[in-house]
């Protein structure tokens, strides 16, 4: 699988429809890419130095974050259109996973990962880590990353919800 002209092609994400998302460089800059059977189409924010595209969900919502000068953002993407997610609680968040719902979103807000729901932010922050990331998260509310221990390795974790919070 490679993008048409690039160095560099990496998936990152698959729903059960079968399309691919991720990102693709040419030059050292990324841009993000959707794969439908053998068709790509090139995801690029509005104005964006590089979009990294990393998750998308069931009905094809389409979800990473963008460069625009200093500045990054996140955002959505979904019949052609663009929307920015802002996070409350969460100014710098990077989005990097979207359940297959659509409902949940996952990623990174400084050194702690999260997991987004129903406008509420839930920090994931591992025991002794340096650096924890959510990229993934399924409809039951299981997240999966990885956590950067004080030693500089790298390791998988998985975290699922309290059981009383599926009562709420």
């Amino acid at each position: 699988m490679v993008y048409p002209t690039a160095v560099y092609t990496i998936p990152v994400s698959i729903n059960n429809a079968g399309t691919i998302v991720g990102v693709w460089s040419v030059s050292g800059t990324f841009q993000g890419f959707e794969l439908i059977g053998s068709t790509y189409s090139q995801i690029e924010f509005p104005q964006a130095r590089e979009t990294w595209v990393w998750g998308i969900s069931g009905v094809g919502e389409i979800v990473g974050y963008a460069t625009q000068g200093q500045k990054t953002l996140s955002f959505a993407f979904k019949n052609g259109n663009y929307r920015r997610l802002k996070l409350r609680n969460a100014s710098r968040a990077l989005v990097l996973g979207i359940n297959h719902a659509g409902t949940e979103l996952t990623g990174t807000a400084g050194i702690d990962a999260f997991v987004y729901q129903n406008g509420s932010l839930q920090r994931l922050s591992f025991p002794n880590a340096s650096s924890t990331t959510a990229y993934g998260v399924n409809d039951k509310g299981e997240v999966s990353g990885l956590f950067n221990d004080t030693n500089g390795f790298f390791h998988g974790f998985t975290w699922m919800p309290p059981a009383d919070a599926a009562k709420k």
